[in-house]
């Protein structure tokens, strides 16, 4: 098996583990050189949490509804974005499980899930 550094959270291929089903990195662990794998539900997460993150939509972030901010949320280049809720603590809470979702990512916000939808902002994700 390669170093930590050669995985990413979702991977399938190149792991190196025989199993009964499909087993994809959920979890690494640098501080210890472990690569966490299961199954693809052990991927799925509703909520995220954010730094740094960066609004441009109307009016203060801090301001948003107490139950959220209809958006949708964008968590990997190759998928659409999803329905979610912005939070006023500038959290994200998906209306279904996403995957493949990893500390250090982007997470840019739309105003909906049409293809020519406005970028409200967006931030890094620090945990799922």
């Amino acid at each position: 098996m390669a170093g930590v550094v050669q995985y990413t959270i979702g991977q399938r291929r190149g792991i190196g583990v025989a199993a009964a089903e499909p087993l994809y990195v959920v979890a690494l662990d640098a501080a210890n050189a472990r690569v966490i794998v299961g199954p693809r539900s052990s991927l799925a997460v509703t909520r995220l949490r954010l730094r740094d993150v960066n609004w441009i939509g109307p009016g203060a972030i801090n301001g948003l509804p107490g139950k959220g901010l209809p958006i949708a949320a964008r968590v990997r280049s190759t998928r659409p974005p999803a329905p979610a809720l912005l939070l006023p603590t500038g959290e994200i809470e998906f209306v279904g499980p996403e995957t493949g979702v990893s500390a250090g990512q982007a997470c840019v916000f739309y105003d909906s899930v049409d293809p020519s939808a406005r970028v409200l902002g967006g931030g890094f994700i620090i945990a799922a």
